[in-house]
């Protein structure tokens, strides 16, 4: 497990790990098992740095190891993505996000301004 993120209410769990699975527990609909209700792969082949629920609780923000975060819902659906920064302009002022770097982190707050 590289990234954990509780929901609010605490009674959700999100894991984000180097096998690039994001699992989704849920703590009420859990039985006997033990198992995540939802594991997906939403940034196909890069491993989960952070995740992070809003302060509702209603999206999940996914940082993976590229240059893109994206934004789930509760359920682990796409929401929206990220504008990818042009990887190969120097200037810093014409590119929104990343210019020769990875994701390592990144803020909840920041995302409607970065996303389409």
């Amino acid at each position: 497990v590289s990234a954990l993120g509780l929901d609010p209410s605490g009674a959700r769990l999100v894991t984000g790990g180097y096998d690039y699975d994001v699992r989704f527990w849920d703590f009420a609909g859990m039985d006997q098992a033990l198992l995540a209700f939802r594991s997906l792969q939403p940034c196909e082949c890069h491993q989960i740095k952070s995740l992070q629920y809003s302060i509702t609780g209603d999206v999940l923000l996914v940082v993976s190891g590229n240059a893109q975060a994206k934004v789930l819902d509760r359920d682990g659906f796409n929401v929206m993505e990220c504008v990818k920064g042009d990887q190969y302009i120097v200037d810093m002022a014409n590119t929104k996000v990343c210019k020769n770097s990875f994701l390592n982190s990144f803020c909840l707050r920041n995302v409607l301004k970065l996303c389409v």
